[in-house]
């Protein structure tokens, strides 16, 4: 049966009666905002006869003409309303208007409930060293350099994540189900929260949106300060977050070509949040350090590989707990992202060297490579120390306690040479003492580092 039911019918028409409602009274806030204070800046007189007209199917640059029966009696009178409207119409004429608007609705629900959003992921990052080259050449050469950046192909999707601030219980999630509910947000997870529409617009074979809802961050989840900073969402902010969202991706989809103008015009307001880092690492005290699912004498065997280094100590936690953050985010993404960063810097004579969020990309390689070094004779000397082959797994499995051993099998088709040579590095050493058929015996059936050692034998790695 093809024809909407009466609930599916109410829910359509009350989602575009919300949309409606909230577009004009944002717009009307801020219209008459701007108007009433350049008024008061004429004193009341007429400017000479210019009026303007908005005409939001124009480059931003060219939205407000001079035209003697205009609507508005001040080109920035007609900027601030005009916006609005050349947003609007470049989100429907690249539709995706629709969503935008249930996320804008549920967003500003969130808002309204006191609760704080973000922007957050590698987009920000982009958005960060395009601000730094608005900074530097607003006036000269920046399209051309707007143009590299876009090369270095940054700014992807658009993440969301709103912290609550209290803990997130089983009634609390399902009253905010409810609540994306209302604007067809479904959930696409089960361990957390995160919220995409039904049948999301993607880019590249991900979502173009998504929000995820948590009480708080906490730095056993925190990669690295280049992969974690932030931008606040207000209510006023969020239609040039989409307006970005769109430039980017109808470029990127349809190759139209971006507006340079409402890039500069957007880019210039927005600030960005960064953890406090020195050397690419974050900054940790007791009041943040946080050990994740980690459990095990593990935890005293970095605490001594670090060194009293805190930082470092936080890092290698963060990286070990999943232990895909080390074999494939950090080899395969995150160090030839900061590569290609510190490139694209040099190129364009923008410092960076003081840079604190980059990471020294040979020092942390080297700091890898001696970690699982250490680690894998540590894991052959517990396995020596044992009365047997069975004991001496289970005393690994003891000693590693809260290492999520999945997380290679489930990425392992992403894992890179250098991952997988790491991988190597760690286990080969090991499975070379065991004996035949021991991954097989039936006293470790339930064994996560067996299953992950099959696995990896199974893979040709060992």
């Amino acid at each position: 049966m093809n024809d909407l039911s009466y609930k599916e019918k109410y829910e359509k028409y009350k989602l575009k009666y919300l949309n409606i409602k909230f577009l004009i009274e944002n717009s009307r806030a801020e219209t008459e905002s701007s108007s009433y204070s350049e008024d008061l800046q004429l004193g009341g007189k007429k400017n000479n006869g210019n009026k303007y007209n908005c005409n939001p199917k124009n480059n931003f640059s060219d939205i407000c003409t001079k035209s003697s029966n205009g609507k508005y009696n001040t080109n920035k009178s007609c900027v601030n309303d005009c916006e609005n409207q050349y947003i609007n119409y470049n989100l429907v004429k690249a539709k995706i208007k629709g969503e935008t608007v249930k996320f804008n609705l549920f967003i500003n629900d969130l808002l309204e409930k006191g609760y704080e959003v973000y922007l957050k992921g590698g987009t920000v990052l982009g958005l960060k060293i395009l601000k730094m080259i608005y900074e530097i050449y607003s006036e000269d050469n920046f399209e051309r350099y707007f143009n590299e950046l876009l090369e270095l192909d940054l700014i992807r999707d658009w993440d969301f994540v709103c912290y609550t601030g209290i803990p997130i219980e089983e009634n609390f999630r399902e009253k905010l189900d409810k609540m994306a509910n209302k604007y067809s947000l479904v959930p696409r997870a089960k361990t957390f929260i995160l919220y995409q529409t039904k049948y999301p617009i993607k880019l590249n074979d991900q979502a173009l949106f998504e929000i995820s809802v948590m009480e708080k961050e906490i730095f056993s989840n925190l990669e690295l300060p280049l992969t974690t900073m932030k931008m606040k969402v207000t209510k006023y902010n969020l239609k040039y977050i989409f307006m970005f969202a769109k430039s980017f991706y109808s470029y990127k989809v349809n190759n139209i070509p971006i507006d340079i103008d409402i890039i500069k015009h957007m880019i210039k307001g927005i600030n960005f949040y960064i953890y406090p880092n020195k050397d690419g690492l974050f900054i940790i005290n007791k009041q943040n350090y946080n050990l994740g699912s980690l459990k095990g004498n593990i935890i005293k065997f970095i605490k001594d590989f670090s060194k009293k280094n805190i930082n470092l100590e936080q890092f290698l936690i963060t990286q070990i707990q999943e232990p895909n953050r080390l074999f494939y985010r950090l080899l395969e993404k995150n160090i030839p992202k900061v590569d290609k960063i510190i490139n694209f810097f040099q190129n364009h004579s923008i410092q960076y060297k003081k840079l604190s969020w980059l990471l020294n990309i040979q020092n942390i390689i080297n700091i890898v490579d001696k970690f699982i070094e250490k680690l894998r004779d540590k894991i052959v000397d517990i396995y020596n120390s044992a009365a047997d082959s069975i004991d001496g797994i289970n005393a690994i499995s003891d000693f590693m306690d809260g290492v999520n051993f999945k997380r290679i099998e489930i990425e392992y088709d992403n894992i890179g040479e250098k991952g997988k040579d790491l991988i190597k590095k760690l286990f080969s050493k090991l499975y070379n003492k065991l004996p035949n058929d021991i991954l097989n015996n039936e006293r470790l059936k339930d064994n996560k580092l067996v299953e992950c050692l099959k696995f990896l034998v199974k893979n040709n790695l060992l």
